[in-house]
């Protein structure tokens, strides 16, 4: 069975592909420290936002996939990893909410809608990225199976409109 998505996997990938010049990132609009880039990942578009330093290496890296609706609107999968030197001071909640205020302003300042939904499917022994999660959607999440590789599982749902404060608590 395959295992759980690994942001953490597609990270040296694209630190790689941004050093040698096959992708571009381009300083977003509300967030001039956060970069993006948007490209097709297996036929869905994948927006990819990510901290840079000074060196241009990778500090934190937010993805964002089309998923199913839920309840009748726009949800994204998200995703987030860290590389291990950078880890344990707070840059994937601070990099997650900088990139969602980035979506919001893309989806619903131009009408594409009056809300929009978040997914995070963290693996239960995944306890940095479940902190994270915890914080930033604002639940302890709901247990469950993954439904590709059977792990157990934690699933964490938030609800973005114009008006949801984006600050960590």
């Amino acid at each position: 069975m395959p295992l759980l998505v690994d942001p953490s996997v597609v990270l040296p990938s694209f630190q790689k592909a941004m050093d040698a010049g096959v992708i571009e990132v381009h300083p977003c609009t509300l967030d001039k420290t956060l970069f993006h880039h948007l490209d097709i990942a297996d036929g869905e578009p994948r927006m990819t936002y990510a901290r840079l330093d000074k060196a241009k290496q990778v500090t934190v890296l937010v993805q964002f996939f089309n998923a199913e609706p839920y309840e009748g609107e726009r949800c994204f999968d998200v995703g987030w990893a860290v590389p291990l030197k950078f880890r344990g001071k707070g840059r994937a909640g601070e990099a997650f909410l900088a990139a969602v205020r980035e979506l919001r302003h893309i989806f619903l300042s131009k009408q594409q809608g009056k809300k929009f939904y978040l997914e995070g499917i963290i693996g239960v022994d995944n306890l940095a990225s479940r902190k994270t999660a915890e914080k930033v959607f604002a639940s302890a999440g709901i247990s469950g199976t993954d439904t590709n590789s059977g792990a157990p599982i934690l699933q964490f749902v938030r609800c973005i409109e114009n008006t949801t404060n984006l600050r960590l608590p």
